[in-house]
């Protein structure tokens, strides 16, 4: 199945051809390809669980470190995007985190029935914008990060709930000479298949040879 486009993000057309001009590919390939995905992923609401779990592991992980730095964290420690969702993860309460826990579980088992349909690849564009410029994502304050962030990402995080295999490839360059990354989703388990297929891909249409030109200040 291919999906080249979500319902409430923007896709740079560059990415989009990248997912498109794959399902070409793996067609000729003598793959059965069509255009299809699961249908969760045309919903956002899982993303209110998903940082709320998040954030809440972020502070049991914080405190199990607090007996090896042998004192309480302090903001300078960590980067701030991580300070402002460890403290924001203090005030989640055991009953909303076990909530939202349950309602990624659902999630996840939605997801998961595309695959037991009969599909047993997902094709997507790895990120929703050509390659970010370098600090693109680390410089600005948090509010900010979370919106580039979000706007780079809408094809990953449905992945990191679930927890299937996925892989990118550099199939696809755009006209700057950088990769354009298309991703490839399998059912959980199946990393044997995601590696065969990439496999096939690289023999396909390889990429070794090419390297985007570098540009020194």
């Amino acid at each position: 199945g291919v999906c080249d486009e979500l319902p409430y993000a923007t896709t740079d057309p560059a990415c989009q051809e990248a997912a498109r001009a794959a399902a070409d590919l793996l067609a000729s390939l003598g793959h059965e390809v069509d255009q299809g995905h699961p249908e969760p992923m045309d919903r956002l609401d899982f993303m209110y669980d998903y940082i709320r779990v998040i954030r809440a592991s972020l502070v049991a992980e914080m405190r199990d470190l607090v007996p090896a730095i042998g004192r309480p964290w302090a903001a300078d420690d960590v980067e701030d995007g991580t300070w402002v969702n460890y403290q924001r993860g203090l005030k989640i309460s055991a009953p909303d985190y076990l909530a939202s826990r349950e309602r990624l579980h659902a999630f996840t088992r939605a997801m998961l029935a595309w695959w037991q349909g009969g599909h047993d690849i997902l094709v997507t564009p790895t990120v929703a914008t050509p390659p970010p410029a370098l600090g693109h994502l680390v410089e600005g304050d948090e509010r900010e990060l979370t919106r580039r962030l979000a706007a780079v990402t809408p094809f990953v995080p449905q992945f990191n709930v679930t927890g299937q295999p996925a892989i990118s490839l550099p199939l696809h360059w755009d006209d700057d000479g950088l990769p354009i990354g298309v991703q490839l989703v399998a059912a959980p388990g199946r990393e044997d298949l995601l590696v065969r297929l990439a496999s096939q891909l690289e023999a396909a249409a390889p990429w070794h040879h090419r390297q985007p030109q570098l540009t020194c200040a």
